[in-house]
């Protein structure tokens, strides 16, 4: 039989454990509200959707602002600065090989994606304030653009675009987190619960 010895150490802070699960929660939410939107015929449920959807918006777009507070001002995993590996992106795509060296903190390689997921998602929150104004006079933007449906399309087809990436990014990210289960024996599905990563040292046959 197989032991695994590992190395454990607590990483990631109580603060973005809970930004990280808020965000992913309403993100699903808002993914759910905007899938069975279309089955509903208008009139009152339909509307009523649409509101939840827009309450649901202005909740991710208060995670997102807690995230960037804690990337600018957060303990050391949460900052931007943890995610920032310039040189090695680079080394990857002149040497096309897929080398994520081991750190205590967010994958190196993978840290480039979870950066452009906050580009992104600031972007869909924007646009998504921007339609809640323009469709139902609602949120921050509503003096600016409340009922100017001639804007409509031009955060329309956007917001769409974004939201079948984020579709793609929850269907990637859980089987990246699968991946490393399963072929690393990495238990890394369970460091944004307990706060632990777990590095591998030796494997030990009985």
């Amino acid at each position: 039989m197989e032991q695994l010895i590992y190395e454990r150490r607590k990483v990631f802070d109580p603060l973005l454990r809970f930004t990280h699960l808020w965000l992913g929660v309403l993100i699903v939410l808002q993914i759910f509200t905007a899938l069975i939107v279309d089955y509903i015929d208008k009139g009152v449920p339909r509307d009523t959707l649409w509101y939840i959807h827009v309450w649901i918006g202005y909740g991710i777009g208060v995670g997102l602002v807690a995230r960037i507070i804690l990337g600018i001002m957060g303990s050391s995993t949460a900052k931007f600065s943890d995610l920032w590996h310039p040189a090695l992106w680079l080394n990857v795509i002149k040497t096309k090989q897929w080398v994520d060296p081991h750190r205590w903190g967010h994958s190196a390689l993978a840290s480039f994606v979870y950066l452009v997921f906050y580009v992104l998602l600031s972007v869909m929150v924007l646009t998504g304030l921007s339609l809640a104004a323009i469709k139902l006079n609602m949120g921050p933007f509503d003096s600016l653009l409340g009922g100017n449906k001639a804007l409509k399309d031009l955060f329309h087809e956007p917001h769409e675009l974004l939201y079948n990436f984020f579709w793609g990014f929850i269907l990637v990210h859980f089987g990246a987190l699968i991946w490393h289960e399963v072929k690393d024996k990495s238990p890394l599905a369970q460091a944004m619960v307990s706060g632990y990563l777990y590095r591998l040292i030796s494997k030990n046959d009985k």
